[in-house]
């Protein structure tokens, strides 16, 4: 069945005019409070140097009689330092602290912190490891609650992508956007761990209906000339996001509340979007919503000031007259199998891409490594952009794996510090570009029917490795270059794969799974142009009143 040549439509409307260029602007800025939800997690549960508290007015110090007399050490002789014992401490009599010069007896028994810990809060000033002492015996629950936010984008980017293509990208948006205003402002005010855990999984989900929607809603918006830039725009201010946030969070000194509550409220700003966001004009043709899709046209021609030619809805809608609503369910695309094949080797590379990003962290400050990945990231972004505009999607997302599989080997096996972060950058940069591609192909890839479902899938799979990256890492007690290997070898695999890929470049976005198969080669329906004889549906949208 052929459907409407909405690429034909924009076209018309100004490819990328005044209306499009507002809309386009409004999904870039959302992009940057994503990443606030996306990275707070470093900043919020970072892990500061401790040992057991001996008085309940006792602050940090590095070293002083006090530590001394009650904290065991080891000293080495090589190195020649001290290594502070974190969770243990001699059972002494506090009474012998009376008189900080008396002599300490170190043949006590030792025992665990009986009274909580001190923290170094030189830098962080108050993370949610100090405020719910996550350390020593309750470190597990620390492990945990920064698991949250990936877990719940796993699974709210497969629910809510779902649920945008059956219910609407706008309702689904908004609403998700409200709810993560309304959870991370609860969030601030958790009094333990388990309250903060659950209130970081459901920003987890919630966020995915923000970040994936409005990218799917901003791709439907232009023609198939705009795409790469579109993402690449996207791509840019969620990178301007990450600095953003490394800034307020070196404000306020890691205070998670403070820091929580601020990124929460940013969520404010952009209620506006219930009423300038349109729904997309694609997925409202899709669902023969053919009101509302009149109404969007009209509104895009008078803001673009375009004067639509005579029959013009007659000509461009003539085959939906007629055509029942379809709905493709996730079952459905599981059962297609050129599709599944696809969108598990897009899959896997955005699993590898998360795992490897937070694998490969850079010896820096935590408040300055956000700002160099996002201008890494950026930089990575326009020249991709560039690249695939000029050669296609597939062989350079495939350059760009193998170059940052033989930068990580480098890496792995460079003797000089400097030389090993400097191919780090390198292959990051890389997988930066990687990244970018495949979510342009997916996005591209998909029918509009199930497109914001399979791109949740392939963004649930980020999250997932974003989960198993410090299990990985975990090679290095075999042996420490073993995991970059694993990692290098993977990329060259995965390279070689997405050769398997469809090339998308100047394709139209596909309307369902008919078209899907012509971009892959198996069908030619998307090169179909609707019949011109059927004057039906123009009529019908004259006639049609919002009561129907």
């Amino acid at each position: 069945m052929t459907s409407v040549d909405i690429g034909e439509v924009l076209k018309i409307l100004g490819a990328f005019g005044r209306y499009q260029r507002f809309v386009f602007f409004l999904i870039c800025f959302v992009m940057i409070p994503c990443a606030f939800v996306n990275q707070a997690t470093i900043f919020l549960g970072v892990s500061t140097d401790h040992y057991c508290r001996i008085f309940d007015n006792q602050t940090y110090e590095k070293d002083s009689a006090l530590k001394e007399c009650f904290i065991p050490y080891s000293y080495d002789n090589v190195s020649a330092s001290v290594t502070w014992e974190k969770c243990t401490m001699y059972e002494v009599n506090k009474s012998h602290s009376s008189s900080l010069s008396v002599e300490c007896n170190y043949t006590e028994p030792i025992t665990e912190c009986l009274n909580g810990w001190v923290y170094d809060r030189s830098t962080y000033e108050n993370t949610i490891v100090h405020e719910f002492d996550l350390v020593c015996g309750r470190a597990w629950l620390h492990e945990l609650a920064l698991m949250m936010v990936p877990l719940g984008k796993c699974v709210g980017s497969v629910i809510l992508g779902q649920l945008s293509d059956i219910l609407g990208r706008k309702h689904v948006f908004f609403t998700s956007l409200l709810c993560t205003f309304v959870i991370g402002f609860i969030t601030t005010f958790s009094t333990g761990p388990i309250f903060y855990m659950i209130g970081q999984f459901a920003l987890g989900f919630t966020h995915s209906g923000i970040y994936l929607i409005a990218m799917v809603i901003g791709i439907e918006l232009v023609t198939s000339q705009h795409r790469a830039m579109a993402i690449t725009f996207f791509s840019c201010f969620h990178a301007v996001g990450y600095i953003t946030l490394s800034v307020l969070a070196l404000l306020f000194r890691s205070n998670w509340q403070h820091l929580l509550f601020t990124t929460s409220l940013a969520w404010l700003t952009y209620f506006p979007y219930y009423w300038l966001l349109p729904e997309s004009l694609r997925w409202l043709i899709n669902k023969n919503r053919f009101i509302k899709a009149h109404r969007l046209v009209d509104k895009t021609a008078r803001y673009n000031n375009i004067e639509l030619p005579d029959n013009f809805y007659t000509k461009l809608f003539p085959e939906y007259a007629d055509m029942k609503e379809e709905h493709t369910q996730l079952l459905s695309m599981c059962l297609h199998p050129r599709l599944v094949l696809r969108l598990c080797i897009l899959s896997l590379i955005c699993t590898y891409y998360a795992i490897f990003i937070k694998a490969a962290l850079l010896p820096v400050s935590t408040f300055v490594r956000p700002i160099i990945s996002g201008i890494i990231k950026i930089s990575a972004c326009i020249l991709a952009w560039w690249l695939v505009s000029v050669f296609g999607r597939r062989k350079i997302i495939a350059a760009a794996l193998m170059f940052a599989g033989i930068a990580v080997l480098t890496a792995a096996f460079s003797v000089h510090p400097m030389v090993s972060a400097t191919f780090a950058v390198i292959s990051k940069f890389f997988l930066s570009m990687s990244y970018v591609i495949v979510i342009l192909i997916t996005l591209e890839m998909l029918p509009t029917d199930i497109r914001n479902v399979g791109v949740g899938v392939t963004y649930a799979f980020s999250s997932i490795g974003t989960i198993l990256a410090p299990f990985i890492l975990k090679l290095d007690e075999l042996w420490k270059p073993l995991p970059f290997i694993v990692f290098s070898f993977l990329l060259v695999v995965m390279g070689l794969l997405s050769l398997v890929l469809p090339e998308t470049k100047n394709q139209n976005l596909p309307q369902n799974l008919d078209e899907f198969e012509a971009i892959i080669g198996f069908s030619k329906a998307i090169n179909k142009k609707p019949k011109q004889n059927d004057s039906t549906i123009g009529l019908m949208l004259k006639a049609e009143t919002p009561s129907v």
